[in-house]
């Protein structure tokens, strides 16, 4: 494949990412859509065929394409079009069973006093699946 291609393609996947389902890969933009570069590569080391992903082929993205889908802004990165970003939305019944990342060693504080937000981590984030959480904690 040839070099522009592969910059094309690392294109299309990070506006389907970071433009449309960030949630489906643990994402969650702040509040202007930014992400940190370094969740997003750890996000995308975890997809078949995209470990090699590196800040310098987001730098590639941006600095190539003539209507890069993507912007860089110091250590966070967002989607250009956000207009199809799912709008998180607060529902009036909580699923029955809930999941968060917790690390071994945390476990018992979590326990006595349970999920508390951080100013490393202002989100807490919840998964339905086991296996998306589980996901997040190995990310962390």
């Amino acid at each position: 494949m040839k070099h522009l291609q592969k910059v094309k393609k690392l294109a299309k996947f990070l506006d389907y990412l970071l433009g449309r389902r960030p949630d489906e890969f643990g994402l969650c933009p702040d509040e202007d859509g930014y992400v940190k570069v370094k969740d997003l590569i750890k996000a995308l080391g975890e997809e078949d065929g995209w470990g090699y992903v590196r800040q310098s082929h987001l730098r590639e993205v941006t600095a190539t394409l003539e209507r890069p889908p993507v912007e860089l802004s110091g250590k966070q990165i967002r989607a250009v079009d956000r207009s199809n970003l799912i709008v998180p939305s607060f529902c009036d019944s909580v699923p029955k069973l809930l999941y968060h990342p917790v690390r071994q060693r945390a476990y018992p504080i979590v326990i006595e006093k349970g999920v508390m937000r951080s100013d490393s981590r202002p989100k807490i984030v919840l998964a339905r699946e086991r296996s998306m959480a589980e996901r997040l904690g190995k990310r962390m």
